[in-house]
């Protein structure tokens, strides 16, 4: 019956046999807040998806890409209790998962204000390149930003946990990449699914390091494309501002310039604390650049809040843990800021 099977359908059906628990325990397509975000999808953006799901991909080895699928709704699954208190991680849409790359999204209540929502692209990688492809797209899609439709920061069908507004689109999401290192699959189901999992803890380190990435290489980003639109015109009642925010802006420039540089970065978060209201007009933003910063602090103190609330929680003895588990290169990439001249030499807008 099988004996035409090509290599590659042998590798599926052998990674199906072996983990086909864990894909039935896992699957978010069962959830019914996803079946009915699915069904909101318009038949032109049905016909989009298969577009995109016939595209080859050959890079993943079948099994890895399944377990892939299984780590992301083990995340979904236990996020909840991992993130704390006041807190919601739910599956995208199939549209957002195939089109802008996001495979859940974590609300965090914000008082009276709008939740906090951050995108999340949940992987497995075996070795950092394919964490590099993955944030490297992302920064290319920040320079494109302000004339993207469709962009990894945009979320078409999705309905809040919190507000009760049906299913409606949201812009200027923050997005991160979690992945763990795919030889470490088994012992990450276990650790995620224990009540004193060390998993939260890393997951916050990635969203850190990757909001702080995306923050300063937004305002700088932004900063150049205020400058080309505009050039040496200040008009005389903003110069004053205009050297507020080109403190600030320098301040992100010689972030990125230096592989972001920690002090730096410190140094733009400070100074956009105190003049966000200045940076928010059109004189030295542009809307969707103004509104991605926005919702990126908001997010950025949430994660500094809640990494406290986690080491607090951990014991010493997880030490040893946290350190077996970040000892690989694709945790190890995800935990760090970007690196300049992988960023640098892809952008499609300025070199």
């Amino acid at each position: 019956m099988f004996d035409n099977l090509s290599k590659k359908q042998e590798k599926i059906i052998d990674a199906h046999y072996k983990y086909g628990t864990l894909v039935s325990l896992y699957n978010t397509n069962n959830s019914a807040k996803k079946k009915k975000m699915d069904a909101a999808i318009t038949d032109e953006d049905r016909k989009l998806i298969e577009t995109y799901k016939r595209k080859p991909d050959d890079d993943i080895d079948p099994e890895t890409r399944l377990k892939s699928k299984i780590f992301e709704g083990a995340l979904i699954k236990h996020g909840e209790t991992m993130f704390g208190e006041k807190t919601f991680l739910s599956p995208a849409s199939e549209y957002d998962d195939w089109i802008n790359g996001t495979d859940a999204v974590l609300e965090i209540e914000n008082g009276n204000e709008e939740p906090i929502r951050i995108a999340i692209d949940a992987t497995l990688c075996k070795t950092s390149e394919r964490a590099d492809i993955k944030l490297r797209n992302i920064t290319q899609n920040i320079e494109t930003l302000d004339n993207k439709k469709t962009e990894q920061f945009y979320l078409k069908y999705f309905e809040s946990r919190f507000k009760n507004e049906g299913i409606k689109g949201y812009s200027s999401i923050p997005k991160v990449i979690l992945g763990e290192y795919a030889e470490d699959f088994d012992r990450i189901l276990e650790e995620m699914k224990s009540e004193h999992s060390v998993m939260p803890y890393i997951f916050l380190k990635m969203m850190k390091a990757q909001l702080e990435s995306w923050f300063v290489f937004v305002l700088m980003v932004n900063s150049q494309k205020i400058d080309a639109a505009k050039g040496d015109i200040i008009k005389p009642e903003l110069w004053y501002k205009d050297k507020k925010m080109r403190k600030m802006y320098k301040s992100a420039i010689q972030s990125v310039d230096n592989s972001w540089n920690k002090e730096k970065t410190e140094e733009a978060l400070k100074l956009y604390e105190k003049e966000e209201g200045v940076f928010g007009t059109d004189d030295f933003s542009i809307p969707k650049y103004a509104s991605l910063v926005s919702n990126t602090k908001n997010a950025l103190d949430w994660i500094c809040a809640e990494l406290e609330t986690q080491k607090k929680r951990l014991e010493e003895l997880d030490a040893e843990k946290i350190k077996d588990f970040e000892n690989n290169e694709v945790v190890q990439k995800l935990e760090s800021h970007l690196e300049r001249d992988v960023v640098l030499k892809y952008r499609p807008i300025f070199v």
